[in-house]
């Protein structure tokens, strides 16, 4: 099942629901306008109301601690959560010579029990073979592990990040994902990038199997993470098909050889992280081919800062302004107070949005779409502020928009 039919119908006469003025939050760069909604804003089949279904535990990952250790672990969880212990966790770390710690949403803790042993470390590292990233996966399961490792190869701790499949992750930008756009999604490490991405993935397979344009969405699966190790791919990506990318393979290299040998008509990949893998992502775009891409970046801000992103982001280049000019753009009152050499874009950026999923200053679980992506971008360079579109659920789980534009 995908976002199509998981989730009742609302009444017929439900469009974008438009937010009280009222309630509208007011960030510190920023203020809340309404967007009326429009007929063809939206897909008529998809539902505006939805809510994440949460699908799989983490008892795979369980498996690799000793039974102690186990039992611990499991005993902490129920006691921050006794009715779902595993809702909030989002990695277990054994260090050698520690307690376990447990990450949640809202905090660390630590596990009352004996400190992690070289025997354990060595037994939940026997049935894994770690990539060049350091990096394991589980067979059928969406789980990562991470190694830390000396010069020698002695291994010093492991995290045990627990993945989800969450059915409707990407609801929010579904109309986007329709219509063939292409989307890259911003947000630090735990923000639920590749949590979106699946979701994303498998709406992606089922839109282009009747929407335009037609043919194939491949997931490109560097990491293993959202397909989960072994030869057959995870059900969640269904009926989004999957390359794998490991044993060592880069991820560039894998994104060309899927745009040369399967004439994809989506392409989905996690971790845009060098330029490499940019230019890869960039040569997709100018196929034709939707892209749907995560990055390590809070804002779009951050990531027009990144200098191994520029490919995807229209590239740029050193420009020399007049006098008259600089002083105009700078707002300079008097004379050499302002610079001449200016960046500027040179191309049109490979995403039609681009999406935070945490920005900052804006409404508590928002997510600010941002749809003009080369004015947005023009806007960073020149050192001016940007707007977008905030999309989050209300009370009733149907989805809201509204634009946000700085103060």
């Amino acid at each position: 099942s995908t976002i199509l039919g998981d989730v009742p119908e609302p009444p017929s006469e439900t469009a974008l629901v438009e937010a009280n003025d009222d309630d509208a939050s007011e960030g510190e760069e920023g203020a809340l306008v309404v967007v009326a909604p429009t007929d063809k804003a939206w897909p008529e089949d998809v539902p505006l109301q939805c809510e994440p279904e949460i699908q799989g535990q983490p008892w795979a990952l369980l498996a690799l601690m000793a039974g102690a250790t186990r039992d611990a672990v499991q005993a902490k969880l129920e006691d921050v959560n006794a009715d779902d212990p595993f809702a909030s966790l989002v990695d277990v770390k054994l260090s050698l010579g520690r307690r376990p710690r447990l990450k949640l949403r809202e905090r660390v803790v630590e596990v009352d029990c004996p400190p992690t042993s070289r025997e354990d470390i060595r037994a939940a590292c026997a049935p894994l073979s770690f990539d060049g990233m350091q990096r394991a996966a589980l067979p059928n399961e969406l789980h990562r592990i991470s190694r830390v490792a000396m010069a020698d190869g002695t291994v010093t701790a492991l995290v045990l990040r627990v993945g989800r499949t969450v059915r409707g992750a990407s609801h929010r930008v579904a109309d986007l994902i329709a219509a063939g756009k292409s989307i890259l999604f911003l947000g630090a490490p735990g923000a639920g990038k590749s949590t979106a991405l699946r979701d994303a993935a498998s709406f992606c397979g089922v839109c282009r199997e009747t929407r335009a344009p037609t043919g194939e969405c491949w997931v490109v699966d560097a990491s293993m993470e959202l397909g989960g190790d072994g030869a057959e791919a995870h059900p969640s990506l269904h009926p989004a098909e999957r390359y794998p990318a490991g044993g060592g393979k880069s991820l560039h290299t894998a994104m060309v050889e899927v745009l040369c040998n399967v004439t994809p008509a989506a392409m989905v990949v996690d971790e845009l992280r060098d330029s490499d893998a940019a230019k890869a992502a960039a040569a997709v775009g100018n196929h034709g081919v939707q892209l749907i891409a995560t990055a390590h970046a809070e804002t779009l801000a951050e990531l027009v800062n990144n200098k191994a992103m520029a490919p995807v982001l229209g590239d740029f280049e050193e420009c020399t302004l007049s006098d008259r000019e600089a002083m105009r753009r700078s707002g300079a009152q008097r004379w050499g107070n302002f610079s001449k050499v200016r960046n500027q874009r040179i191309g049109e950026a490979t995403f039609d949005a681009v999406v935070e999923l945490r920005p900052p200053s804006c409404r508590e679980g928002a997510w600010r779409v941002i749809l003009d992506v080369n004015g947005a971008i023009d806007a960073i360079v020149e050192k001016e502020r940007y707007g977008g579109e905030l999309r989050f659920y209300d009370a009733d789980h149907v989805l809201q928009r509204e634009d946000w534009r700085p103060a």
